[in-house]
């Protein structure tokens, strides 16, 4: 066999060798079964999106956020909600959570990250959306929102203490912060079952 005619010979070989492994991959990714050994195919190699990266800003600007909406939502409960426990409620979450905001302030100036100046449009939405619905009384709107926005914090505080894309300050702020946020988050679903059975 000629030169030529080998090296023709071995990238045929090769072409359908990979070729083999490729339709092999997608086949077995399709029904569940894991890929053969090897390098698979680049479209089944995944990565982590950056945008799914937790870093200093994204935490403190969706805190602060959240913070923000909770605090103004229980202003509003304060004066509006017919239930004495609803109003407690709105109560002790302005207190505990004006003090925890304060906090991620003096965090945030550490780690040299600036904190939102006001809330944001989506966040003013939610807020003004709570006198919105005519079909329910503003203690079942305003406990749904807080159980809402209390399951997204507690995630985002979760993920944050033990994130190690974080500064130190921000995983110490998280983890001192996280039980007051399942407190409430508990507190929330306890009032709505509450409502619900009465």
């Amino acid at each position: 066999m000629t030169a030529c005619n080998l090296k023709t010979a071995l990238l045929t070989g090769l072409a359908s060798i990979m070729g083999t492994a490729m339709t092999a991959a997608v086949m077995a990714q399709e029904h569940g079964a894991p890929a053969p050994l090897g390098r698979p195919p680049a479209a089944i190699v995944q990565s982590t999106p950056a945008a799914n990266q937790l870093s200093d800003k994204t935490f403190i600007d969706s805190a602060a956020q959240a913070f923000a909406t909770q605090i103004e939502l229980s202003k509003l409960a304060e004066h509006d909600a017919s239930d004495s426990k609803t109003r407690e409620y709105g109560s002790w979450i302005l207190k505990d959570y004006e003090a925890a905001a304060a906090q991620l302030n003096q965090t945030a100036a550490k780690v040299r990250v600036d904190v939102p100046a006001a809330i944001d449009e989506q966040h003013a939405k939610l807020i003004g959306s709570i006198n919105r619905n005519a079909d329910e009384t503003f203690d079942s709107r305003y406990l749904k929102l807080m159980k809402e926005q209390h399951d997204s914090l507690t995630a985002l505080f979760d993920r944050a203490h033990s994130d190690s894309t974080l500064s130190v300050e921000l995983r110490e702020y998280a983890d001192k912060i996280l039980p007051t946020l399942r407190q409430y988050q508990k507190r929330a679903q306890t009032l709505l079952e509450s409502m619900n059975s009465a």
